[in-house]
């Protein structure tokens, strides 16, 4: 196969932002553990809260596609507007957390079997180091929060925050339809 010309696309999509990145990584892992715990027939995975994070994934996706942020679309915006970037990524970065340090764990097992661990451990570790490196970039720490409680999750309690962040990120339609860029301070 040959390589393929530099178009404006390729390049844009080489230097996406790392909030970007982050969302396609969210999307991917997301995507993943749904689609697991749809095949399961386990009983503690209930229909409801399967329904509930398969309207949070649709909303997630639903937002991603209508702005194009895992495509780097918005990624000016994130240059130009501290407000937009923060908000942005403050969601993203607890989406993320929630996935990887509270929901991953409950089916690690399971999705070892059907992701393999070699593919599940990348997606991990890409998205931990898109969040610290999000978590550094412009001195932004105190604007993320950590989940570092020791008690395990319930898969309601989950759900109920993918839930809450994922509407976090559609109540950002008016913020993303007329930004205020580079007046801030």
């Amino acid at each position: 196969m040959e390589p393929q010309p530099q178009t404006p696309q390729n390049a844009a999509s080489n230097s996406r932002s790392q909030a970007s990145k982050l969302c396609g990584e969210a999307i991917r892992l997301f995507t993943s553990i749904v689609k697991h715990i749809t095949q399961a027939d386990e009983p503690y995975k209930a229909e409801m809260q399967h329904s509930s994070l398969q309207r949070s994934l649709d909303r997630f996706r639903l937002w991603d596609d209508a702005y194009g942020v895992s495509r780097g679309d918005i990624d000016y915006l994130f240059k130009g507007s501290r407000r937009v970037c923060q908000a942005i990524s403050g969601l993203l970065v607890s989406i993320s957390i929630t996935l990887v340090d509270r929901l991953r764990p409950l089916f690690e097992d399971e999705l070892n079997v059907s992701l393999t661990p070699l593919i599940l451990e990348h997606l991990t570790r890409d998205i931990k180091g898109l969040i610290e490196s999000m978590r550094t970039a412009g001195g932004q720490s105190e604007s993320f929060g950590d989940y570092s409680d020791s008690a395990p999750d319930s898969i309601d309690e989950i759900a109920e925050d993918l839930k809450a962040d994922t509407e976090g990120l559609l109540e950002l339609d008016p913020l993303l339809r007329h930004p205020v860029i580079g007046i801030e301070k």
